[in-house]
């Protein structure tokens, strides 16, 4: 597997991706886990994309997550209240960046440079999400 889940935060979802070369069928098959968790959620969760330690996608692996990303949008909204990507590279945030304007994001996402300020922002959109559930 080429990420590391953390749940322990659960509806917050750390995926980690770990320091390993990606091959074209790692991406597939974590691409797949990545539907299943989706699919078999029964609530929002809020997803936390640790790409602190990943090794770069070639751009073909850039354009076959995009393509899957677009494909997934319904599921993407259906099931997720906010996505966070965590990356310190600034290639990688502009990438990151110009993608998130491509798909038209339909729930909210944002980059930041670790971890921690990702679950931070991460447990804001659940406080205002769920005090909005209240009302």
């Amino acid at each position: 597997m080429i990420a590391e889940i953390d749940d322990s935060l659960f509806p917050i979802i750390i995926l980690n991706m770990l320091p390993v070369e990606i091959s074209d069928h790692g991406l597939e098959q974590y691409l797949l886990f990545q539907e299943k968790l989706l699919q078999e959620t029964n609530q929002k969760l809020l997803l936390i994309y640790n790409n602190e330690s990943a090794r770069f996608l070639s751009g073909d692996q850039f354009v076959r997550i995009s393509k899957w990303s677009k494909s997934k949008e319904a599921l993407f909204k259906e099931n997720t209240l906010s996505t966070c990507v965590v990356t310190s590279s600034i290639l990688s945030n502009l990438v990151i960046k110009s993608l998130k304007i491509l798909l038209k994001s339909t729930f909210k996402a944002k980059v930041f440079q670790n971890v921690d300020q990702a679950i931070y922002w991460s447990q804001e959109q659940l406080s205002q999400n769920t005090k909005t559930c209240l009302v």
